[in-house]
């Protein structure tokens, strides 16, 4: 099992957390000249940095939340496309039912939230990076300020 170790190479305290959908390893309040450190599978990760803010902190309540968003709205949208294509396919028997496009339209509906809601950022995030891939070697990344903007870089 590889292990990712983030540098903090900033002025500022931060929040740092490495995400698969949700935060699956975090740590708040990384100093400056501070590091994060997790074992993680050899799979892309997105990681998130925050600067501290009352309530902007990762916890295991918030990545609970996000996954119970994502399987809802990819229940929502699947059941959208399945009820969905019977209707286009006219398997349901005929002209669907007034009940029933109310069904689809609430299924699509739950799915627009569900996205809308896993993309709001949360208050304070200074850096998003989605789908690097970890490898089978450890690796080091830094946190870093460039011309004024916080960027991962592999150290």
């Amino acid at each position: 099992m590889p292990f990712v170790t983030i540098l903090n190479e900033t002025d500022s305290d931060l929040h740092i957390a490495m995400l698969a959908g949700v935060p699956c390893h975090f740590d708040n309040n990384v100093p400056p000249g501070g590091r994060f450190r997790a074992g993680v599978t050899s799979t892309p990760w997105g990681y998130e940095a925050r600067i501290p803010r009352p309530g902007n902190e990762f916890s295991s309540e918030e990545s609970w939340s996000r996954a119970g968003v994502l399987a809802g709205g990819v229940a929502a949208g699947t059941a959208s496309v399945i009820v969905g294509s019977m209707w286009a396919l006219r398997s349901l028997g005929g002209w669907f039912s007034p009940p029933g496009q109310v069904a689809v339209r609430t299924a699509g509906n739950l799915w627009n939230g569900a996205n809308a809601a896993f993309a709001q950022g949360a208050d304070g995030a200074v850096l998003r990076k989605d789908w690097w891939m970890v490898g089978f070697a450890d690796v080091t990344y830094a946190i870093r300020v460039v011309d004024g903007r916080y960027d991962l870089v592999e150290v």
